[in-house]
């Protein structure tokens, strides 16, 4: 894999996650199952960001691809898109760790809990990475304030 496709893996594999307690919604009304699969998301989010400081350690080199999203009369006002250098990728792994600490750390406090009332508690272990994630990796001031600006929103806290 490139370095833009595992940074996009530890991006959005917890949102994978989240997608896939959607669909298969017997799960997510099960409690520690439903934060069973988002530990999943958050141990696979954390090996592709672990490969590309292993990867970035070894000599790699830093990765920046962008791709235009706002058009005004054919020219870019603004990019999405990633930057991986020696600044983004250990924070990378370091929100991919705490997250997964958080989520661990929830089941296990949460574990006598009814599946009811597991629900509410998960939903913030489980959005946070995502958009944490997204301000790391951020190759703009645009896409860093809107993962941080969604990190503090009230759907994800």
């Amino acid at each position: 894999m490139s370095p833009v496709q595992l940074a996009l893996v530890a991006v959005f594999a917890p949102a994978a996650a989240a997608v896939l307690l959607l669909i298969l919604f017997p799960l997510r009304h099960r409690g520690a199952p439903a934060a069973w699969v988002c530990i999943l998301g958050s141990l696979a989010a954390l090996g592709a960001a672990a490969k590309l400081l292993v990867d970035r350690i070894g000599g790699a080199s830093v990765a920046r691809e962008t791709i235009p999203w706002i058009l005004e009369r054919g020219r870019p006002m603004a990019e999405v898109g990633v930057q991986l250098d020696g600044v983004s990728l250990p924070m990378l792994v370091v929100v991919c760790v705490v997250a997964l600490c958080v989520q661990l750390f929830s089941v296990a406090y949460m574990h006598d809990e009814p599946a009811a009332g597991v629900r509410p508690v998960l939903r913030a272990p489980r959005d946070v990475p995502l958009s944490m994630n997204v301000l790391v990796i951020a190759p703009n001031l645009l896409q860093a304030f809107a993962g941080w600006s969604w990190s503090a929103s009230p759907a994800t806290c």
